[in-house]
């Protein structure tokens, strides 16, 4: 069976108390007592209400109140009755009066009796020895069909029980304090408030079951205490500080997305520079094969060097043209991407580091140790959680940062070698246009030039061969960057934004419920400052 803290359910019962103190609002001070007697089974059989108004002065005073019978309890003040309105001739002093009641109470009762698993009735099992079990049902009937919320009531149960023939008591949502021949057992309920928050945890409170064994039963009063008064203590500036984190979230969702797109976009333009940088290679390498096959003084040498000439302006086309893989415009707009991607990590961590570094995450090498230390110093499960997914994205930003650093070092390093082989390119075209010239003409200066013409396409060739290399290691560093962002942003950055929906959601209807109990002004009347719901049902002896 579960129970609370036995320091959560003092701190509800001190909160309870404080509930019950008077709250000034009006130029008189009224406070509702509504008294029921409830039938073993949790019908009302009763309903009386005590109204104490305090704070008056030597004049008339108006009141309201929906009652039958109604009779001075320590005064000899007359009164008038209009209606609901009761025109007081006050002498200054508290006029405390009780009168008749036949509204709907707020919280409906229902009770349930087991001996050895039998549902049963109190009458029936007197006297008898075995396992007791009471089921209590609590329904909030004070709903509000604007807010679609009820209006928020804690109710405190307790039942006192004798020790010498009772026990093994355990009680749901309370605990069970022995004073010597006598325990006590006292439970906490919110009967509607998991309707209207759908937090799991909040479930039980619309139930609280007994469990003892007795050598023969008896029952005691049961008494339940009702007030909707102890939300209003809530303090609502902390709601706002939950609706501002949820925003810088939502901030940094939006930027982390965008990071997400570019490491795409820059896993696509490695792609591209990779199979270009392939490309290129296979073009020098005709060229190579084509100017060997000049140097041993084929008879195609005519054709051979047009087909020279044509391969190096493909590859002077590629490093020119935007539309074509691998080019330097390319590489330029993976530059461009890189660049604009750090400044994305860099600004969403300005967004982070203020709780970094106020809760000096840095501090803490590993997950358990993080959550250990704040859930020890009180924190919920909810903060601790997201004070750890910061931390993770924070310094995964930073780690990504230098990854991304470091690719733009590499791709300005490659644009340098492209410029040169164009430059080169551009300068071979030329010669061998020369050569061909001068070879139509009959010259013999050709075999000369075409050792300098393949020597210099020898060291292009191994020049690219070593770009296409580096551009394996690009494509692959993209590719892990690109599925470690979508990694942290689907299980990191989500589920940070999951969390403070979800906190936004009840925080905005934790307000509704604060308001919700400000708003309540009574029973019988909407004047009062304070009511309290006092429940009983009788004992069977």
């Amino acid at each position: 069976m579960r129970k609370i803290n036995k320091n959560k359910l003092i701190s509800s019962v001190l909160l309870l108390s404080l509930a019950l103190q008077p709250i000034t609002t009006f130029a008189y001070t009224k406070n509702e007592t509504v008294y029921s007697n409830l039938n073993y089974n949790g019908t009302v059989k009763e309903i009386t209400v005590n109204n104490h108004l305090s704070k008056l002065n030597k004049e008339t005073v108006e009141d309201e109140a929906v009652l039958t019978k109604i009779t001075n309890l320590n005064g000899e003040e007359k009164y008038k009755q209009e209606n609901n309105r009761l025109i007081w001739d006050s002498t200054g002093k508290d006029i405390f009066y009780q009168g008749k009641a036949k509204e709907e109470l707020p919280i409906s009762i229902s009770i349930n009796y087991y001996l050895n698993g039998e549902k049963t009735t109190p009458k029936k099992m007197l006297n008898k020895k075995g396992k007791v079990t009471i089921k209590i049902s609590l329904e909030n009937k004070s709903y509000n069909q604007t807010k679609r919320l009820h209006t928020p009531f804690v109710v405190t149960t307790g039942v006192m029980f004798d020790s010498t023939k009772d026990t093994d008591i355990e009680i749901t949502n309370g605990e069970v304090t022995e004073t010597g021949t006598r325990s006590m057992a006292l439970a906490l309920a919110a009967p509607g408030l998991y309707d209207d928050l759908k937090i799991e945890e909040l479930k039980s409170l619309d139930d609280i079951t007994i469990n003892y064994n007795t050598e023969k039963f008896t029952l005691n009063n049961i008494y339940f205490v009702a007030t909707p008064k102890l939300l209003e203590k809530v303090d609502i500036t902390n709601l706002n500080k939950v609706n501002n984190l949820d925003s810088s979230i939502k901030t940094i969702q939006k930027n982390m997305d965008k990071i997400d797109e570019g490491a795409k976009s820059l896993n696509d333009g490695a792609s591209k520079i990779d199979n270009g940088s392939r490309e290129i290679s296979t073009n020098l390498n005709t060229v190579l094969q084509a100017i060997k096959k000049l140097e041993v003084g084929s008879n195609t040498l005519n054709g051979g060097l047009k087909q020279t000439i044509t391969s190096l302006e493909n590859v002077k086309a590629m490093l020119e043209n935007k539309d074509i893989a691998g080019s330097l415009a390319n590489i330029e707009t993976l530059i461009t991407t890189n660049t604009n991607t750090i400044a994305l990590l860099e600004n969403t961590n300005s967004t982070l580091k203020v709780n970094y570094d106020t809760y000096q995450l840095s501090n803490f090498e590993a997950d358990e140790e993080l959550i250990t230390y704040f859930t020890s110093i009180g924190l919920d499960q909810n903060t601790v959680g997201n004070l750890l997914t910061c931390k993770k994205t924070y310094e995964g930003n930073q780690n990504i940062i230098k990854l991304l650093t470091i690719n733009t070092e590499t791709l300005k390093a490659m644009t340098s070698s492209l410029q040169e082989i164009y430059q080169s390119v551009n300068t071979l075209i030329f010669e061998l246009n020369k050569g061909l010239v001068k070879l139509e003409s009959g010259s013999s200066e050709i075999s000369n030039g075409l050792k300098q013409v393949s020597s210099g396409v020898e060291k292009l060739y191994g020049g690219s061969i070593t770009l296409t290399e580096g551009t394996k290691d690009l494509k692959s560093g993209a590719d892990t960057l690109s599925t470690g962002i979508s990694t942290l942003n689907k299980e990191g950055i989500n589920k940070l934004t999951e969390s403070s929906n979800k906190l936004a959601s009840y925080s905005n209807k934790v307000k509704e419920l604060v308001k919700l109990s400000k708003d309540y002004k009574g029973y019988t009347s909407s004047n009062s400052n304070k009511t309290t719901f006092i429940y009983k049902v009788k004992s069977a002896k």
